[in-house]
This record gives structure tokens, sequence and C-alpha cells, in this order.
């Protein structure tokens, strides 16, 4: 059973996970990370827009914790 109990618009529990050539719009979350929640992964994101994410906690576009690892490329974050 996974460990992730938030929403939001893409969650990454202890996996490795590409996103490109994405729009991630209008995500809400109850606690963190409100368009990309990273828990223990790998993402890289790649020419995508995040645009109008909130959280109720932290990271309204993106939430990583201290042990995940992102690369963000050619992305645009907008109102979040």
């Amino acid at each position: 059973m996974g460990r992730l109990t938030v929403l939001c618009g893409i969650a990454v529990d202890d996996s490795e996970v590409t996103i490109e050539n994405c729009q991630i719009t209008s995500n809400q979350a109850s606690q963190d990370g409100g368009g990309l929640y990273c828990y223990l992964g790998e993402t890289t994101v790649t020419a995508s827009q995040f645009v109008n994410n909130n959280a109720d906690w932290y990271g309204g576009a993106a939430f990583m914790d201290s042990e995940s690892k992102t690369t963000l490329i050619h992305s645009i974050f907008d109102r979040n």
C-alpha cells in the first residue's frame, strides 16, 4: 500500500518519473504540492507548465521531500 494520502495533480511515490510537454493546471492539495508531490522519487520535468496550482501547506506548484531528486528543464511556473 502506498504512503501518499494527499490529493494533487501528480504524485510520485518512490519511483522514477519523466514529465515532458505537460500542462499541470488548477490543482489543489489539502497538504503539500498542488501540482506535483514527490516522495522519495526521482523526477525530471521538461518543457512543461505549472499554472494556478495551490496547496494548503507548502509548494503550490510543487513539493519535493528532502530525499527526492528533481530536475527542471525549460519549464514555466506561473500563478502558483
